[in-house]
């Protein structure tokens, strides 16, 4: 048995080692798409992490200034519950809250959380009756920015269409490509293997 795996092994080698060129052609093919087919799902995830901010039905988050008391906090949330024509339903993350979701969001930015972290600011998510209503939102976005303490107010529609347009466009054209790349790879393997065989044919047969 070990005789056998011996000779395999070495005449795999002598008949790679005779068309070098082929040999490295199908190698650095199937790296570059199995590359780019790797780098295809981390894109996928990086445009998911992002798109995550706004998942679950929020429409808008309104974020709180960092140390903010808990007076100023409940001040907000009643000024937001206090919409209730236009307001469906407010959920309050505070700053430790806050902190897992960055952790979340840029696990692999280390440098950006460090300098995130300790001024992290808490914030609201709050969703409106009317989802659909650009207009709506972007006066509900002025007005609970005018509220005390609070940092910034940001409505997911133009956000969520340019992350969307770019997900779309980028994961499709690449995934396309790492697929063509690795038939041509599975093409070039395929060539390598016959033309070793038509090398040493008169053995084989």
């Amino acid at each position: 048995m070990i005789s056998r795996m011996r000779y395999m092994l070495r005449e795999m080698w002598a008949s790679l080692s005779r068309n070098l060129t082929l040999t490295a052609a199908a190698v650095i093919t199937s790296t570059v798409s199995l590359f780019l087919f790797g780098g295809t799902l981390l894109i996928q995830r990086a445009f998911d992490n992002q798109l995550q901010l706004w998942s679950g039905g929020v429409e808008m988050i309104v974020y709180v200034k960092n140390g903010t008391p808990t007076e100023s906090v409940d001040l907000i949330r009643g000024e937001l519950t206090r919409q209730e024509s236009v307001v469906e339903s407010v959920d309050y993350c505070d700053e430790g809250c806050s902190a897992d979701v960055a952790r979340d969001l840029l696990a692999a930015d280390q440098k950006t959380l460090d300098l995130l972290l300790p001024k992290i600011p808490s914030f609201f998510k709050v969703k409106p009756v009317d989802k659909d209503n650009g207009a709506l939102l972007r006066s509900m976005a002025d007005q609970f920015g005018a509220l005390p303490n609070v940092e910034d107010v940001r409505t997911p529609d133009e956000a969520v269409e340019q992350l969307s347009q770019l997900k779309s466009f980028f994961g499709v054209r690449t995934l396309v490509l790492s697929v063509v790349l690795l038939f041509a790879s599975a093409l070039l393997i395929w060539n390598t293997i016959r033309t070793a065989m038509f090398a040493r044919r008169r053995e084989i047969e």
